[in-house]
């Protein structure tokens, strides 16, 4: 693996600790206000069998440009619809959003 790699896998790694260990959690209506209105950016996004991450920086953090078609995909996860309902509705799958 190179040093990108590496570190993808850390940050993926303490997300899912992360989770394991939190004792509160977020509005995702603030999550979302915060990624739409630039106070956030997404560092990271990925899934495994059973949830979906999404890792936020600062905005001055390099972060990633989210398209209009992942937006849409992102704002049915947040909400809590399920893979294949939103695989129904916006005409994608799991490999199509990375």
């Amino acid at each position: 693996m190179n040093d990108a790699q590496v570190c993808a896998a850390e940050l993926r790694k303490r997300a899912r600790l992360a989770l394991e260990s939190a004792e509160c959690s977020r509005s995702l209506c603030d999550v979302w206000r915060e990624l739409t209105g630039g106070q956030r950016g997404v560092a990271d996004a990925f899934l495994d069998e059973t949830h979906c991450y999404l890792v936020l920086s600062a905005p001055a953090v390099r972060t990633l440009t989210l398209s209009a078609r992942h937006l849409k995909v992102l704002e049915h996860v947040l909400r809590g619809d399920g893979q294949k309902p939103i695989a129904i509705a916006e005409f994608v799958w799991c490999a199509g959003l990375g």
